[in-house]
């Protein structure tokens, strides 16, 4: 094959003692510079390291020929034997490893898959159907299908029973509509007591419910009446099954006071609230009092 000519198309420009060659015009790709072929200019020559874009080389080494800008130049091209003698010379360094011979030292057998125990040392796996059917599979979820395994949850579980002091039964949380519920086994346990069903329980006024669906209620009474309907912060979803009050008068003397409960309903209760005096005689209090009752 004949020596392709020089190339000279274009021109470039370049830093005294620099290694990146800026071309203008010179279509380097176009005309297959490669790595190894020489860049010359006013008696110099250097080797071109790589060849970055259409007008872009890198050299190997500094350009000690002086600056140039917009020069024409030439670009010598590497003979394809001295190519070839250069690959050839690196494919052997490589083989000098052992790592050929130590691959070609093994017994090749069917469902065998050779591997690396070591630098220049190999060694065959057993390479069964089973796996040769995720070795096909181009992802990680495609793996988790063909083993049949269960799709991430998006988040993280916790493990049930088997812990310290604890039996292997199998739990169940979920969720009634009101409350959570927990379940063993076959066996219902109810609701679970959580923050969801409390509230106010430092306040004057408040609630708590409990698991087994009672329910205890307080509130204040402060309508300086001597009469009062108190609402229940609450109001029960079946029924209130008792309530009770107690006073908070600022009577003064030997006077005793009563306070009635009218029978709770499961939205209020109504008391009524007196005050008796040494000698007899009753009077409607207007002191507040505190109510509290219980239902489901």
């Amino acid at each position: 094959m004949p020596a392709r000519s020089d190339w000279q198309t274009g021109t470039i420009s370049l830093a005294a003692g620099g290694t990146v060659v800026t071309g203008a015009g010179t279509s380097w790709l176009t005309a297959d510079i490669q790595a190894g072929d020489l860049l010359m200019k006013n008696n110099r020559s250097a080797i071109i390291a790589s060849v970055d874009s259409a007008t872009q080389i890198t050299l190997a080494e500094a350009w000690d020929g002086g600056a140039l800008n917009n020069a024409p130049y030439r670009i010598r091209y590497q003979p394809d034997g001295s190519r070839l003698t250069a690959a050839t010379r690196d494919l052997v360094a490589k083989l000098a490893s052992g790592n050929v011979d130590a691959l070609a030292g093994l017994a090749s057998a069917a469902d065998k898959l050779p591997f690396f125990t070591g630098n220049g040392q190999a060694a065959l796996a057993d390479l069964t159907a089973a796996a040769r059917t995720l070795l096909d599979d181009p992802t990680t979820a495609a793996m988790l299908v063909t083993l049949g395994a269960q799709a991430a949850l998006g988040f993280t579980p916790v493990q049930q029973g088997g812990g310290t002091n604890q039996n292997t039964n199998k739990l169940r949380l979920g969720w009634d509509g009101a409350g959570v519920r927990i379940q063993v086994d076959a066996l219902d346990l109810g609701l679970l007591w959580t923050n969801f069903n409390q509230a106010n329980i430092a306040g004057e006024s408040g609630y708590v419910k409990f698991p087994n669906g009672i329910i205890f209620q307080w509130v204040r009474d402060a309508t300086g009446i001597a009469d009062p309907n108190i609402g229940w912060p609450l109001t029960y979803p079946n029924a209130c099954l008792g309530g009770v009050a107690t006073s908070n008068f600022a009577v003064s003397g030997t006077a005793a006071v009563v306070i009635h409960c009218v029978t709770p309903t499961r939205t209020l209760m109504s008391i009524r609230k007196r005050a008796i005096f040494s000698g007899g005689s009753v009077a409607a209090e207007t002191s507040g009092s505190y109510l509290f009752s219980w239902g489901y």
